[in-house]
This record gives structure tokens, sequence and C-alpha cells, in this order.
């Protein structure tokens, strides 16, 4: 990406998590037109420093998407504004909003979040053993984030 162009969406993600590291890989994969950026939620000071609204817990529990607009969306609201936004799925994006999939989206995206570590483990993913289900700041942007 150049150095001044703006993407059109940011994906925040725990590059920790299996299930979110293999989910990145897809999305990219999807992003035929590169329009979305990826920041990990491990590296706190930037993702702070560039959305000081969002906190640590809330971003290493489920995938953030921020629109060009500046609107986050959280969870099963993030998958769907993903989708939206690829053009290779875009047309799944109306079907995510018919009833019982705006009901079973969201639990089916909770559920999955809430058992990442071991579905990571099922599938054979990498994984860095993390309390709760979720991945703490480690390293360098652990000792940022204290400060």
């Amino acid at each position: 990406m150049a150095e001044n162009a703006t993407p059109n969406t940011v994906v925040i993600y725990d590059g920790l998590c299996g299930i979110c590291q293999q989910s990145v890989r897809i999305i990219k994969r999807l992003d035929s037109n590169h329009a979305i950026e990826y920041l990990d939620a491990q590296i706190w000071d930037e993702v702070h420093s560039r959305y000081p609204q969002l906190t640590q817990d809330a971003i290493l529990g489920q995938i953030h998407v921020v629109a060009p607009d500046g609107q986050v969306f959280v969870g099963y609201e993030g998958v769907r504004w993903l989708t939206r936004s690829l053009p290779l799925v875009f047309w799944l994006y109306p079907i995510l909003f018919l009833p019982g999939i705006t009901w079973l989206g969201p639990r089916v995206y909770q559920w999955i979040a809430a058992h990442r570590l071991t579905i990571s483990r099922t599938l054979g993913i990498e994984v860095v053993e993390c309390e709760g289900g979720t991945c703490k700041l480690h390293g360098s942007a652990a000792k940022v984030a204290n400060k």
C-alpha cells in the first residue's frame, strides 16, 4: 500500500490466535482489491494510538472492523461488514440479514470466539496458550500497554 494511501477498511485481530490468523489469511485471499489493512491487536501501542476508543480486552476477544467512516463493527457485525467489502463474496452480504441468520450468526460467532483455542487445536492450527480463551499482550506490546 502506498505510504499516503488510506485503506477502505481496517481489520483488528488477535495475532496470537490461530483461528484469527487463519481467518486473516482467508480474508487476504478474498481481498482482490487489496483494500483492507490488517492490524494485529498484540501491537497495542499502534492500535491504541490509532483507535484510543477501543480497549485491550475488547479487541482481544473479538474481531474489530473499522469502516472508512470510522464506525467500528465487532464480532459477527464485523464479519458481515467484511463480506460486504470483499468482491468475491459480496453476494453473501444480503443473506446475512435474513431472518434467522441475524439471530443465529452472532450466536455462532460468539461460540466460535469462546472456543477458539480448542477449535484451533482440533483443526491443527498452532496455538499459544492463553487464559480464558483470549490472549493477553505479550513481549514489547505488553510493556507499552502497561505504561
